[in-house]
């Protein structure tokens, strides 16, 4: 340090008194002192002790001086931006920087990106950082650990170690079952692993039969577990599962608008139809003419939906209809049965006058004759 003149250390300690006793800006103390003055370590030290901020204010040589540096960042950790870029580089310095703000995290060099104890520090404060950090840090199960427990949707920006292990994977299911699309692939295509999480979350099956391996969409086992606890995973299944009588039967059990998503040839079996309308007497309405005149059908109907059918004009329609076709068809039994008995009574009575009956084509004129005069 170059030897400074007498003249020059009274000014120095006129300086630090004014720093001391007013609160006065280094602008102000730069223009009445001078440049040689007020860029003295003493001076930034004692100036950025009060106001971090100040730093702005000296030159290179200071702001690259590591005591001074680490002075004003501890007084204000936003002086980081003052400091020069070999201080900005260091361990220390970004430390402090990076536990007042996250955002000082993006700016720093690659090789402190990767320092562990600077990326817990970044994420203490703001977790969102963790989306920024290099792949080796998102894999490692303590920062990683860090990040989701504060924000559970950074379970989507952790590396394949952490997606692939259970118990992480896990703990994010349970918090957001919408996680499970960014879990490892083995895991979203292991069967095993799948029934177990179904089997333990079963109100969160519709989410894990959504986002499993599409290899697992058409497995009977998975299909038959999920739909007895939500009809609605049906959606999420492959078409070839939903053609399956057994499946699409346990589904409809549980819930009449299952069939809605089964395929759709099962609208036309009745078996089918008389369970979902159990739960879903509007399904009525969409069914083919022929089952919704059917006595099955609509017995149950009225049996079991009564409001509906007094408020559906066209079950009511179609029962009318019923009712209608039922009496003539009784009408058109009867007077058959009857046609029958009269053929027979006068088959009988022609015996008795000792008429040849076994003579057909005489007896027929004459019972033809004989009905004439009845009617």
């Amino acid at each position: 340090m170059p030897r400074r003149s007498k003249e020059t250390e009274i000014k120095i300690q006129e300086c630090l008194q004014i720093i001391k006793t007013e609160k006065k800006s280094a602008m102000f103390l730069k223009a009445w002192f001078g440049y040689k003055v007020f860029n003295q370590k003493e001076v930034a030290l004692a100036m950025v002790c009060k106001n971090g901020m100040e730093l702005k204010e000296f030159n290179d040589s200071i702001r690259d001086n590591k005591e001074v540096a680490l002075a004003a960042i501890n007084n204000d950790y936003r002086a980081f931006n003052y400091i020069s870029k070999r201080l900005q580089d260091t361990k220390e310095c970004a430390l402090i920087a990076v536990n007042g703000s996250n955002s000082f995290y993006c700016r720093l060099c690659d090789e402190l990106k990767k320092d562990k104890d600077i990326a817990l520090a970044a994420l203490r404060y703001e977790p969102n950082v963790f989306a920024s950090m290099p792949s080796d840090l998102k894999d490692d199960l303590e920062i990683a650990n860090e990040a989701i427990k504060k924000d559970i949707n950074l379970f989507s920006e952790a590396g394949p170690s952490i997606k692939s292990n259970e118990e992480i994977a896990l703990y994010a299911f349970q918090q957001d079952p919408n996680l499970f699309k960014f879990f490892d692939d083995n895991l979203k295509q292991s069967k095993e692993f799948v029934i177990s999480l179904i089997n333990k979350y079963p109100k969160k099956s519709w989410y894990i039969c959504k986002y499993m391996d599409e290899s697992l969409k058409n497995d009977k086992d998975i299909a038959l577990l999920a739909v007895s606890n939500d009809y609605a995973t049906l959606k999420c299944l492959g078409e070839s599962i939903k053609k399956d009588d057994e499946v699409a039967t346990c589904a409809i059990k549980n819930n009449g608008l299952a069939i809605y998503h089964v395929d759709q040839s099962y609208m036309k079996n009745k078996y089918i139809v008389m369970l979902s309308l159990l739960t879903c007497p509007k399904l009525y309405l969409q069914l083919d003419k022929e089952l919704q005149m059917d006595y099955d059908v609509i017995s149950l109907i009225l049996d079991k939906h009564a409001m509906f059918a007094k408020e559906s004009e066209i079950f009511m329609a179609n029962y009318n209809s019923y009712i209608l076709k039922t009496q003539v068809k009784l009408i058109n039994e009867l007077s058959e049965r009857l046609r029958i008995c009269e053929e027979k009574l006068d088959i009988y009575e022609l015996s008795l006058n000792n008429q040849n009956v076994s003579d057909t084509q005489k007896t027929k004129p004459i019972i033809a004759q004989r009905r004439r005069k009845r009617d």
